[in-house]
C-alpha cells in the first residue's frame, strides 16, 4: 500500500495555477496521479479550492484575471484526481485544541494538522505558518515545499 500523505489547498493551487512554487508542487501532483501516495484531505478542501479558483478570476494584484470558465476547469482537474476526502467532523475537537496552541493557526488549517496526526501521515504545504505549527504540535512530519523537495 502506498504511504498516506495530507496536502493542503496551497499545494493544489500551485499545481493548477502558475505560481512561484508551482515547480515544487508538481512532483506531489505526479505522485498523487500515479497513485504512488494516497493523498488525504479534509472534506472542506473542495470549498477551499473553489475559493482559490474564484480569487484567480479577480484582477491583479489580488487575482490573475483568469476567465471563470478556465478557473472552473482547473478546479475540476483537482477534484478528479485520486484524492481521498475525509470527514472533518471527527477532527473538529482536535483541530480546536491545535489552533488554540499555535499562534495564528486557523481552525481550517488545524483540520489538516488533525488529519495528518490521525492518520500518522506526513503533511505537505506551501504555507509557512502551517508547517511551523505542525512541527511544533504534531508527532508526524510537515514539509514546507518552499524549502524542501518532495520525495516518496
Amino acid at each position: 500500500m502506498p504511504p498516506y500523505i495530507v496536502l493542503d489547498a496551497s499545494v493544489a493551487g500551485a499545481w493548477i495555477f502558475a505560481e512561484i512554487f508551482s515547480s515544487k508542487a508538481q512532483p506531489v501532483l505526479e505522485a498523487v496521479a500515479a497513485r504512488r501516495v494516497v493523498a488525504l484531505v479534509p472534506d472542506r478542501f473542495a470549498e477551499e479550492m473553489l475559493r482559490v479558483c474564484q480569487k484567480k478570476t479577480l484582477p491583479p494584484p489580488i487575482g490573475a484575471n483568469i476567465l471563470p470558465e478556465e478557473a472552473w476547469e482547473r478546479y475540476m482537474e483537482v477534484m478528479t484526481l485520486p484524492i481521498v476526502f475525509m470527514p472533518s467532523k471527527e477532527l473538529h475537537e482536535r483541530a480546536w485544541h491545535l489552533c488554540r496552541h499555535a499562534d495564528g493557526l486557523t481552525t481550517h488549517d488545524a483540520l489538516y494538522l488533525a488529519l495528518a496526526e490521525h492518520w500518522d501521515a506526513d503533511l505537505y504545504t506551501l504555507d509557512a505558518l502551517l508547517a511551523k505549527a505542525a512541527n511544533v504540535t504534531l508527532s508526524c512530519e510537515a514539509f514546507d515545499l518552499r524549502t524542501r523537495d518532495f520525495t516518496v
